[in-house]
């Protein structure tokens, strides 16, 4: 954490390798590939039953503000 404390205080910016090792995003792509990547997350998405999404997001949300040992429970 010591980074992403000192990244932020001096507001440099992060590359996204290291946000991605730090877990604050799930990928990153080249500007060239980010409609793509996008459209290719949505179609995936898109062939889930709606069901499915809906218990997913349920679940989400529901612990989105739990700590991190309660949310894995």
């Amino acid at each position: 954490a010591g980074k992403l404390v000192e990244d932020d205080e001096l507001r440099e910016a992060m590359s996204a390798k290291d946000a991605a090792l730090y877990g604050l995003i799930n990928r990153a792509v080249l500007p060239a590939e980010v409609r793509s990547q996008a459209m290719a997350m949505a179609r995936t998405v898109a062939a889930k039953s709606k069901a499915t999404v809906a218990i997913g997001k349920q679940a989400f949300y529901a612990q989105i503000d739990l700590d991190q040992a309660k949310a894995y429970a």
